[in-house]
């Protein structure tokens, strides 16, 4: 295994083995549908009970940075925890599920790609898009645009628009994803 696929070839092996459903979502899931961004972290949501993020947290004892403590409280507050892999500065951010219908639509519509080298459930381009603009919504941030223009530009009318629409609606981020549109059609026009 070389170093892009150990670290996170080895938390999506730890997820199967715990039977712990999750997706890569965030860089690696806008690389994957859009323009490739090199990053050494990845994001995956993960549908975890307590037991499950114990053996999560005891799977990457040794070699990794994981507080059993911080596994617990994202639990408790539905939020997220990291593991850091010490040997190779990778980070991996473990988002808690929330019951939300978006993050519903978005488990059951999941796709298996392969990511870093790895098979793996990866977040739709579908569902990537609204997820990027409302987590770029209260920072502005140009990373998680440029992201969703990637996608645009590769994926274009291959792409649920309607179902783009919706939830861009529901998540209030209609305006940013007209902004990312808009500029997905300017960079395509102007390479």
């Amino acid at each position: 295994m070389n170093d892009r696929e150990g670290f996170p070839g080895r938390v999506v092996h730890e997820l199967g083995r715990l039977r712990l459903p999750y997706m890569i979502v965030g860089s690696h899931a806008s690389s994957r549908h859009g323009e490739v961004c090199s990053t050494r972290d990845i994001d995956i949501v993960i549908d975890a009970e307590e037991a499950q993020l114990r053996g999560l947290a005891e799977a990457f004892r040794e070699g990794s940075c994981v507080s059993l403590q911080a596994d617990l409280d994202a639990l408790k507050h539905r939020s997220m925890f990291e593991a850091i892999d010490l040997g190779t500065g990778w980070k991996c951010d473990l988002i808690l599920f929330k019951d939300r219908p978006h993050e519903k639509g978005a488990f059951s519509r999941r796709e298996q790609a392969c990511v870093l080298g790895i098979e793996a459930f990866v977040q739709s381009p579908e569902d990537t898009i609204p997820s990027k603009l409302e987590w770029s919504k209260p920072s502005g941030s140009e990373l998680q645009m440029r992201g969703v223009v990637g996608i645009l530009r590769v994926q274009g009318s291959q792409l649920d628009r309607r179902y783009l629409d919706h939830w861009a609606e529901v998540l209030r981020v209609d305006y940013l994803q007209d902004q990312a549109r808009r500029e997905a059609i300017w960079n395509a026009n102007h390479h």
